[in-house]
């Protein structure tokens, strides 16, 4: 009885300890959600952050002195006239002195390869984070889309049942009725296809998260809109000061200076101090020594030529980054507030016109005052008009994210 009731308690414990972090019960995630777990578990974001690891341990280990070199003779002897023969032994402890500018160089070569590594990371971190936005707004846009589908296949539906009452009545003729079949079954198929495009989207988002999810989640919220100033100077002031793009750009030019630095820098030899201790066959010699690489076939001529022209192309690289960016910033600025007044269309009458005209045909059409065709007009106005409105939503987001990206906002 005991063991029974131990293996009660335990069983739930041991259940709730093997069961994968995302069968919780959680199905609903926030945007902000999304992009944490994005950012945690994305395959291209932890591959960046392993070569990032890599390269802060390289730019450490370069830090370190070289090891030092030890070498032991050891063997026989014996004297030109026979009478004398003894074991013989030596010993040699030497030490390379890498020469301070050479060294200087070295260290950031490697700290400049961390730096753009660890930027290159920021960088995948920034595409991430706009992708899971732009999937995330789409799939928004599509469950508005499908809520709309639904409210018109009801209305269609109920002017199907009010038709099909007047074609048994002899009101109206039967093709009216086989017209509104028509409708039907398009209002139908179009529910299908946005439940298709909604799979898809989810599938590619739940890739981007690392397959983090259920096949069954939902995005919380709708598609929401706010005013928001837009000052391209003030964008592109804070992208030139703080965007990865810019940052990875200017650590490349400065690991080609460091490597035009180490290359002049090499003509000068590294000297190497010994000191030694040998066993001879009158005596025991000992004592230091230093010896050093003249360098005067080798002079390194071609690689400082090469060096100094990779320099030169990671400073045009740099400006050309600048140049881009600040184009793509005024775009993206451009056409957030092309989106902004496109929603205050909407917002300032065209919805509430919209909905008052299809109120007036459906009374109209319950009165026989207007036809079947004329009715159908009015309500795909406004259903168009409404998927109209929720693509604005949509653009307006999705600029909004891209003149983040562009901007280069903090992801975390």
């Amino acid at each position: 009885m005991k063991n029974r009731f131990t293996t009660l308690i335990l069983f739930p414990v041991l259940m709730a300890a093997l069961l994968p972090a995302n069968a919780s019960g959680q199905q609903s995630y926030s945007l902000d959600d999304l992009v944490t777990i994005g950012l945690d578990k994305n395959p291209r974001i932890l591959a960046q952050t392993m070569q990032t690891e890599a390269d802060l341990a390289a730019w450490q280990a370069s830090r370190r002195l070289f090891n030092p070199s030890l070498a032991y003779e050891f063997g026989s002897g014996e004297s030109y006239d026979g009478t004398t023969s003894r074991s013989l032994s030596g010993i040699t402890v030497s030490q390379r002195l890498e020469n301070p500018v050479k060294r200087h160089h070295r260290i950031q070569m490697a700290e400049s390869e961390w730096m753009a590594a660890d930027l290159a990371r920021r960088e995948i971190e920034l595409e991430i984070v706009f992708e899971i936005r732009r999937h995330a707004y789409l799939l928004l846009l599509l469950k508005a889309r499908e809520d709309l589908a639904r409210k018109g296949l009801t209305s269609l539906e109920e002017a199907h049942r009010l038709i099909t009452t007047r074609v048994r009545l002899g009101e109206t003729r039967e093709l009216e009725a086989i017209r509104l079949d028509v409708e039907v079954m398009r209002a139908r198929y179009q529910i299908n296809s946005v439940l298709t495009e909604k799979r898809f989207t989810a599938r590619h988002l739940n890739a981007l998260l690392g397959n983090e999810l259920s096949d069954d989640f939902e995005i919380q919220g709708e598609l929401t809109w706010e005013p928001v100033p837009v000052s391209a100077e003030a964008s592109l002031a804070e992208a030139l000061r703080s965007h990865p793009l810019i940052g990875r750009s200017e650590s490349e030019l400065a690991f080609a200076r460091s490597q035009l630095g180490l290359a002049r820098s090499l003509i000068i030899p590294d000297p190497e101090i010994s000191g030694f201790r040998s066993d001879e066959l009158d005596g025991r010699i000992s004592g230091v020594g230093i010896s050093i690489e003249i360098p005067l076939w080798n002079q390194n001529a071609k690689e400082v030529v090469r060096s100094r022209s990779i320099a030169d192309m990671k400073m045009y690289e740099l400006e050309m980054t600048r140049l881009d960016l600040s184009t793509e910033i005024a775009v993206r600025s451009g056409n957030l507030e092309l989106s902004t007044e496109r929603i205050g269309i909407f917002r300032e009458g065209l919805l509430n016109q919209a909905e008052v005209s299809l109120h007036l045909s459906e009374t109209s059409y319950r009165q026989g005052e207007i036809s079947l065709l004329e009715y159908l007009d009015a309500q795909r106005t406004y259903y168009s008009i409404l998927n109209d409105y929720q693509d604005s939503l949509y653009n307006w987001n999705l600029d909004r994210a891209a003149l983040a990206k562009a901007v280069g906002e903090e992801t975390r």
